[in-house]
């Protein structure tokens, strides 16, 4: 594989997909993963280890939204409450918070079905070592296969009239 020389600005464009930013670096939805600064790592090749790179993101994802969602809500439920004590005090809580609450239960509820989706293409597929195996097997079949057919077609040629 090639090294290319990019910076991240560079890096995020050519990925083209929604990125995270968290303590251990920055993953991409598409299974990327970044330092931030100057060393990137596109994705996995292979299926499995890119789903895994990718669950990685969502996860990280939900965990983040989780945090927000509850934070606003709890921001929301204190205003309310100190609106009721002390309208004077509190411009209280509209409509508009409720709606941005079912938004953001939306959104987490969408990175989770996306996320178990990705768990599940996960767990169907097959490690590299049962690939390697199969490949294998259907090798040694298909050499089988031609043998046989090889002495059949040697016994036809044998048949004269």
């Amino acid at each position: 594989m090639p090294i290319v020389i990019e910076t991240f600005r560079e890096f995020v464009e050519r990925q083209g997909c929604p990125y995270f930013q968290t303590n251990q670096g920055v993953l991409f939805e598409n299974g990327a993963h970044s330092d931030g600064q100057q060393y990137h790592r596109d994705p996995p090749e292979d299926e499995r280890p890119r789903l895994a790179a990718k669950g990685r993101f969502f996860k990280a994802v939900i965990e983040h939204e989780e945090k927000m969602f509850e934070a606003a809500k709890t921001r929301a439920l204190n205003a309310g409450n100190a609106y009721m004590v002390n309208p004077t005090v509190s411009p209280g809580v509209g409509p508009e918070t409720v709606e941005q609450l079912k938004q953001g239960k939306a959104r987490i509820e969408s990175l989770r079905e996306q996320l178990a989706k990705i768990q599940l293409l996960f767990e169907t597929q097959p490690d590299e070592a049962a690939k390697i195996q199969r490949r294998e097997e259907q090798e040694r079949f298909n050499s089988q296969a031609r043998s046989r057919q090889r002495d059949v077609l040697n016994e036809i040629l044998k048949i004269e009239v």
